[in-house]
């Protein structure tokens, strides 16, 4: 018999492999830990070279680090970053991009709404339903809440 296993778990686990090189990383908390730890240094990374005036095409694989840290951080429920896939996804055909498809997998959308295809309507659609998204931890996805 086959375990059913999310679509936010694979893409945890996918993630994780990524840092094989890292010690004590077995659990989810302790990954989880690492994940909020590096996504800290590199906002701070990001906020230090842009005020120093350094421009963006010096700082890409710091935005791509943002990227990859807040998709595995949405796959654990943090909802807060959903904006910084969308303001991260490296440009280009490469696979990483294939990770901001976790925004339309995990989220409650409406037919039609993509955040790849209509990022405009989607920070809209985001910015308008916030209060009432919930993470359903059995689901391992997002839920809409009417409050």
């Amino acid at each position: 018999m086959t375990e059913n296993i999310s679509y936010a778990r694979r893409i945890r686990e996918m993630l994780r492999s990524e840092f094989r090189n890292r010690d004590n990383l077995e659990t989810d908390a302790a990954f989880y830990i690492e994940l909020e730890s590096l996504y800290r240094e590199h906002k701070e990374e990001i906020l230090e070279k842009t005020s120093e005036g350094v421009p963006d095409s010096d700082i890409k694989g710091i935005k791509n680090g943002v990227f990859i840290l807040s998709v595995a951080l949405f796959c654990f429920g943090r909802f807060d970053v959903a904006e910084d896939i969308l303001d991260n996804i490296p440009g280009g055909r490469g696979n990483i991009n294939r990770f901001a498809g976790v925004l339309n997998a995990l989220l409650p959308l409406p037919p039609g709404l993509n955040c790849r295809k209509n990022p405009i309507e989607f920070k809209e659609w985001l910015k308008a339903n916030r209060s009432q998204l919930r993470w359903d931890k059995s689901l391992e996805r997002y839920i809409l809440q009417n409050l």
